[in-house]
């Protein structure tokens, strides 16, 4: 009886550790050379893929500058090909400025501006006269936002300037015309404006003129450069005695 109660504790020690070895196994899971069970965690999800603003990813929209987009027509509704169109933008000191051309059905874009907002378009095109449209509160310009901005070319046009002798003195009272019918005369400056002449005639003007008459001086008269490419309607020169 005293021999059998050692075997008997023998014999349960023996089969307390093969119970650990099965019983250790799934428990310990998969070991460091990939043997074992495999890990059956739930894996993670992958981070969602960046939205997309406006043709590009959120991280670098802030960078996405503005588009101002629209159609030129004439003074006879119909649209202007190949006009330069000048826009010039401000925001916080910068002053941006390009020049984009309008295709055959009058259209442009322009995507080099800075934001902030519209000071004025200029729009130059042969045989026109050249318009400037300006803006106290011009269209504001947001980051990878596009404008819509339709221009036209008036069916008037005005013309200034000043009138001075060849030796720099201004002269006053003098009468200045353009065409048979508009007519202004000069200030105590020497300034002068002329407004509401009909912008077509420049389709038939080849030498468009002003007839400029002063006391004092020969009858002068002054050719204009209204092709849109170099004119300035606000600051014409006449000078009278050369």
């Amino acid at each position: 009886m005293r021999r059998r109660r050692p075997m008997l504790l023998t014999a349960f020690g023996i089969a307390l550790i093969i119970a650990y070895f099965f019983i250790a196994g799934p428990i310990g899971g998969p070991s460091g050379d990939g043997e074992g069970t495999p890990d059956q965690r739930t894996p993670r999800p992958p981070p969602p893929e960046a939205d997309v603003v406006n043709g590009g990813t959120a991280s670098n929209a802030a960078e996405t500058k503005p588009t101002v987009a629209g159609r030129l027509v004439g003074p006879e509704g119909k649209p202007l090909p190949g006009a330069s169109v000048r826009i010039v933008s401000l925001d916080d000191g910068t002053r941006k400025q390009t020049v984009v051309r309008t295709d055959e059905k009058g259209r442009f874009s322009d995507q080099n501006l800075v934001s902030g907002a519209i000071i004025f378009v200029e729009i130059l095109k042969r045989g026109y006269p050249a318009t400037r449209k300006r803006y106290t509160d011009g269209a504001k310009l947001a980051r990878g936002e596009t404008v819509a901005l339709d221009l036209d070319i008036p069916p008037t046009f005005s013309l200034a300037g000043f009138v001075r002798s060849s030796d720099s003195k201004v002269v006053a009272g003098a009468r200045v015309r353009y065409g048979n019918l508009k007519v202004g005369i000069t200030g105590a400056a020497g300034r002068f404006r002329i407004e509401g002449i009909d912008a077509l005639v420049l389709l038939r003007d080849v030498h468009p003129r002003l007839y400029v008459s002063a006391e004092g001086f020969p009858p002068h008269e002054k050719v204009l450069n209204l092709d849109g490419a170099k004119a300035n309607f606000d600051d014409i020169e006449v000078v009278l005695g050369e």
